[in-house]
């Protein structure tokens, strides 16, 4: 298709995104005790709420 040499601009935003969802801080939900798949389904909703919050700032960027 010749589209492997052109421009990616998403690639930084989905980068951001993972620095976001890898910051989560996960010592409260051990603290509180969860495990196994309960600990796991925790971690999804704590990652997904801390790429919303950053998608959320981004938005509210100049030029976004």
């Amino acid at each position: 298709m010749g589209l492997e040499n052109r421009g990616y601009p998403q690639a930084e935003l989905l980068l951001a995104c993972g620095v976001a969802a890898k910051g989560a801080n996960i010592r409260p939900l051990l603290d509180d005790g969860y495990e196994g798949l309960k600990l796991a389904e925790q971690i999804r909703r704590l990652r997904i709420t801390s790429i919303a919050r950053f998608m959320a700032q981004w938005h509210e960027l100049p030029g976004q």
